[in-house]
């Protein structure tokens, strides 16, 4: 298995408002984690500044591959209160998503001085599959009943085979999001 640096961004750490109880009862298997963490920025917010200015108006950059260019360009630095960098890796269990073919990413080895954050599921856009795809009543009973005793404080899997088998159980319930895939989230600095 190859493991793909999908790049850098900058999130906020404060609780997000968009985040009410009724959301979190339908998007998250436990709807008590305070402020959800992903790969998925509509899931977890950008910090602002993360956006681009074009002739079109502000487009997200969901990651950058730049490091550089984007501290420079955020500003950010580890005593930012509020904000955190996230790296994010891909696991690449079969085929890699064309957008990192034609990116010509390559395979890595994960920085040893980041903190584990854990493992989301979501496709290639990525929309998460864990906690970005509503679930239905009796699909959130069954996977408070298998998978809540697995999930962290963040929300996402500390263990790799049970994110993998959490992600056969997603491509079978939202498959038309598929192919799903297994990212691991690292920070800069621990958070909670």
């Amino acid at each position: 298995m190859d493991i793909y640096l999908m790049g850098y961004s900058i999130r906020i750490v404060k609780e997000d408002p968009d985040w009410d109880e009724n959301r979190k009862k339908i998007f998250l298997i436990n709807p008590d984690i305070s402020i959800p963490k992903s790969v998925d920025d509509n899931v977890w917010a950008q910090y602002r500044s993360s956006l681009s200015v074009t002739a079109l108006g502000e487009i997200p950059r969901s990651f950058w591959m730049d490091h550089s260019e984007m501290m420079k360009t955020t500003k950010y630095c580890m005593d930012d209160y509020g904000l955190v960098k996230l790296t994010a890796y891909l696991h690449i269990l079969d085929n890699i998503p064309a957008e990192f073919l034609a990116m010509d990413y390559k395979p890595t080895n994960i920085d040893k001085n980041l903190y584990f954050l854990g493992y989301d599921i979501a496709d290639e856009a990525p929309c998460s599959g864990l906690s970005n795809c509503a679930y239905k009543k009796d699909e959130s009973n069954y996977c408070r009943e298998k998978y809540l005793p697995y999930l962290n404080q963040n929300g996402l899997f500390e263990d790799f085979n049970i994110a993998l088998d959490f992600k056969t159980y997603t491509e079978n319930r939202v498959s038309g999001h598929c192919p799903f895939y297994i990212y691991s989230l690292y920070t800069d600095k621990l958070v909670i």
